[in-house]
């Protein structure tokens, strides 16, 4: 199985998930876990900056060739504020 965390938002949503997580303050395996066995779907989480939402997803076996694909052929400006990253 191949697990996803979708982190969405307002403009710069992915920005700041991704800064608070290598700032170690948010792991995207917790968050998946949380949006996923806790909540059942969607999630809001505040920042001094913002906020963001993630959703977890789960999804047979995905080449990681084709997820590596899809990450490197994104549009840069919709990945300031959407970004999925596999678990």
């Amino acid at each position: 199985m191949t697990k996803i965390l979708f982190v969405f938002g307002d403009d710069y949503a992915a920005v700041a998930f991704e800064g608070l997580r290598q700032e170690g303050k948010v792991s995207t395996e917790e968050l998946w876990r949380k949006s996923w066995v806790d909540a059942g779907g969607k999630m809001l989480v505040h920042t001094d900056g913002g906020w963001f939402q993630y959703q977890a997803y789960e999804f047979g076996e995905i080449d990681p060739t084709f997820i590596e694909f899809v990450h490197d052929n994104q549009d840069y400006d919709f990945t300031k504020a959407e970004q999925f990253y596999v678990v």
